[in-house]
């Protein structure tokens, strides 16, 4: 019998995928992180794929066990949907960033597939984001928002849990606790942001969409669409390594808006929030009193010193947003979580 009483034979073969470019710095301690889960390795498959197979991060995940896919283009988005299509085994599929790490947990990987025994679950991820003591303070405080962006957390655009919110989204739909994850069926009409950082999902039904170039949240859009509509979150976290300043996490903001600008980043949907709530959004954060309320109550409920973030990170990525606009790109975060 395995961790928490579960026999092997009932337990499924995992392919996890993990898409590379020149990430020598960060592949090692995501791999170590899924290697040194008690996951049976007969039955775990991991996967990084890079367009350059002289790249120092595919020696690193050779040198580590992994099984190394070249795919002849850069883009993350055709990275993954080439590995899941043509090298994946396994039953399930789990999607980690080289920049994810899987806390040092016993059984979290059990834990992700064992909501799989529900043959209504097609897609499962982590409840939350969590953070290490070294991690930096912009790491913290995004995993506190669970998510990227305070403004898409205001709208309810984020897919982890929120410590100021008090939800792990704003989006229409109905959610059971069933004890060590919540089930929840998603409403068609207004999906989460879902798909990436720790998505697991059925690789029978990964055909059911178009999944070529593979965007994380129209992937799970489409599967809602098709009648795939139950999911599960974990009560575990997964870390998030973010940049190691607030000036970098600024820059990565205005670089995604100038993708959107240029159109190299389309928005396929606005997950049904109004321009109103927009507006009544931007006159919220330009007040910078209420978003210091709402550091203060997330201070209360996770005391970290990274709360004090949150103020600055609000200003700051309304003035970007409304210069941008301004400009004609989309000003949302909706495109990456």
């Amino acid at each position: 019998m395995g961790a928490g009483g579960e026999a092997r034979g009932s337990m499924k073969s995992l392919t996890v995928v993990i898409p590379t470019y020149k990430d020598e710095s960060r592949i090692g301690e995501c791999v170590r992180s899924i290697f040194s889960q008690d996951y049976p390795r007969e039955l775990l498959q991991v996967l990084v794929v890079d367009d350059d197979p002289d790249d120092p991060g595919v020696v690193i995940a050779q040198s580590l066990g992994c099984e190394v896919v070249i795919c002849p283009n850069r883009s993350e988005d055709l990275k993954k949907p080439f590995a899941i299509n043509g090298y994946a085994r396994g039953e399930i599929i789990g999607l980690l960033d080289s920049d994810n790490v899987i806390p040092d947990e016993a059984g979290w990987l059990r834990r992700m597939l064992a909501v799989f025994a529900d043959p209504l679950v097609w897609g499962a991820d982590t409840l939350f984001y969590t953070y290490r003591p070294e991690d930096t303070c912009v790491t913290k405080y995004l995993a506190l928002l669970g998510g990227d962006d305070p403004i898409a957390a205001y709208l309810g655009v984020n897919d982890r849990y929120c410590y100021f919110t008090r939800r792990w989204t704003g989006a229409t739909h109905r959610e059971t606790d069933r004890g060590g994850y919540l089930e929840v069926e998603l409403d068609a009409r207004q999906v989460p942001a879902l798909g990436s950082n720790g998505f697991f999902f059925r690789k029978a039904l990964f055909g059911a969409v178009p999944n070529t170039p593979f965007i994380h949240q129209v992937f799970v859009r489409d599967m809602v669409a098709k009648g795939h509509t139950r999911i599960a979150k974990v009560k575990q976290g997964l870390v998030h390594v973010q940049g190691p300043s607030f000036l970098r996490f600024l820059g990565k903001k205005i670089r995604r808006m100038k993708r959107r600008q240029s159109g190299e980043l389309p928005v396929e949907y606005d997950y049904g929030f109004t321009r109103m709530a927009v507006i009544r959004t931007g006159f919220y954060v330009a007040t910078v009193v209420l978003p210091i309320m709402d550091a203060i109550r997330g201070w209360w409920r996770k005391p970290t010193a990274a709360w004090l973030l949150h103020p600055p990170a609000c200003v700051c990525l309304l003035f970007i947003y409304v210069f941008y606009s301004l400009k004609g790109a989309t000003p949302v975060s909706r495109t990456s979580t």
